[in-house]
C-alpha cells in the first residue's frame, strides 16, 4: 500500500498541477454528460414534435381509380354510399387520437330567406339539377355541412371561421341543431335557440332545425365569385351528420378523416381499419396526410449527426487536453 502513500506525498507536493489535473477531469466529464443529455433531449424533441405534427388518414372516393377507368374507356359505375355504421367501429382503434366525419348535402328554404348574391348576366339560368339525375331541375338555397366537430374543420382551425354565439358541434351533439352564419342570423333575426326550417330537394319535406350557434365567416358576401344564393358563404350551416344525411342523396358521408395518436402508427392503422370497416376497397380508399411529419422525420438523421459530432469534438478535445496534464504522474520525482 505504499504506493498509496507516495502519490498523496507526490499530490500534496505538487499542488498546482493536482488542481489543474482537477480542474480538467471536470471539464472533460461536464463535456461527456453534456454530450449525452443532448442526445436525450434530442431524441424526446423528435418524439414530442412527431406527436405534435400527428398524421391523418382519410377515407374517402378513390379518385385516381376512377379518373384511369374513365381514361381507358370503361364505363364509371355508381360508387356505393359511404355510411357510417360501415365504419363505426374504426374511431374505436387504439392508434386513432380524434375523427372527422364530413357530409355535403344542400337545402331549399322554407320560412328563412338566404343572403342574396349578386348575380351577373348569365347567371340567374344557372340551375342544379335533382340529386340522382331524375326530376325536376331545383336550386338549393343553403350548403349544408354534416360534422361530429366544427373545430375541427380547417376553416375553424385557421380562424376564417369562429363562433361568436352559442357552442359548436361536438361528437356529443346529435338531431337537428344548427350553426349558422350571422349575416344570415341577422338578417332573419335568429338567435342561440330559435327554430327554422329547411327543405330537402328531393321530397319538399320541410324540417325544423334549432340554432345551437352562430359564427362569423371573413369571406365576403355578395361578391361575384359566387353567382347563386347557396354559394354564399353567409348561407353555410354546419349541422350533425345524422341531421345532414337527409339532404344527401343516397346517405352517404363525403370523408372520414381519423387523427393519430403517433404518425408512426398509420401503417397499422390502415391495417386495423380495413379489417373492422365494410367499405368497397375497388371505390374507396385510406389515404395518409403525413406530410409535416416525414419533413420532420427527415431532419432527424441531421440533428441525431450534430449530437454525436458534438460529442465526438468535445470528448476528444478534452482528452487531448487531460492527457498532457496527465504526463506529471509518470514524470513525478520519486520520492
Amino acid at each position: 500500500m505504499d504506493f498509496i502513500r507516495r502519490a498523496c506525498i507526490s499530490i500534496w507536493a505538487k499542488k498546482g498541477k493536482s488542481f489543474l489535473m482537477l480542474i480538467l477531469l471536470f471539464v472533460l466529464c461536464s463535456l461527456v454528460f453534456a454530450g449525452f443529455a443532448i442526445q436525450s433531449a434530442t431524441e424526446k424533441s423528435a418524439e414530442n414534435a412527431r406527436k405534435k405534427l400527428g398524421g391523418e388518414v382519410t377515407l374517402n372516393l378513390n379518385m385516381d381509380k376512377l379518373m384511369k377507368d374513365m381514361e381507358a374507356g370503361k364505363q364509371p359505375k355508381e360508387a356505393p354510399p359511404l355510411k357510417l355504421e360501415n365504419i363505426e367501429k374504426v374511431k374505436d382503434l387504439e392508434q386513432v387520437a380524434s375523427y372527422q366525419y364530413l357530409v355535403d348535402a344542400s337545402a331549399a328554404k322554407v320560412d328563412k330567406n338566404p343572403i342574396k348574391s349578386e348575380k351577373k348576366d348569365g347567371d340567374q339560368d344557372i340551375a342544379v339539377a335533382s340529386a340522382g339525375g331524375g326530376g325536376e331541375a331545383k336550386m338549393p338555397d343553403f350548403m349544408l355541412t354534416g360534422t361530429n366537430n366544427t373545430d375541427g374543420i380547417a376553416t375553424f382551425k385557421k380562424g376564417t371561421e369562429k363562433i361568436v354565439s352559442g357552442k359548436s358541434l361536438t361528437n356529443k351533439d346529435k338531431g337537428n341543431l344548427a350553426v349558422i352564419e350571422k349575416r344570415f342570423a341577422d338578417q332573419n333575426k335568429l338567435k342561440v335557440g330559435d327554430t327554422f326550417k329547411l327543405k330537402e330537394l328531393q321530397t319538399d319535406k320541410p324540417i325544423e332545425f334549432t340554432v345551437h350557434g352562430i359564427y362569423t365567416s371573413n369571406q365576403a358576401t355578395g361578391s361575384q365569385q359566387f353567382p347563386v344564393d347557396f354559394m354564399e358563404p353567409a348561407n353555410k350551416i354546419y349541422v350533425p351528420v345524422d341531421a345532414a344525411i337527409p339532404f344527401t342523396y343516397n346517405g352517404s358521408l363525403t370523408s372520414a378523416t381519423y387523427t393519430m395518436t403517433d404518425p408512426q402508427l398509420i401503417d397499422a392503422f390502415k391495417k386495423a381499419a380495413s379489417k373492422v370497416s365494410e367499405v368497397d376497397k375497388d371505390f374507396y380508399r385510406w389515404d395518409a396526410n403525413d406530410e409535416a411529419y416525414k419533413k420532420n422525420d427527415d431532419t432527424y438523421p441531421k440533428r441525431c449527426l450534430f449530437r454525436e459530432c458534438h460529442r465526438c469534438y468535445h470528448g476528444t478535445c478534452g482528452w487531448t487536453n487531460f492527457s498532457p496534464s496527465c504526463s506529471f504522474i509518470h514524470s513525478r520525482t520519486p520520492l
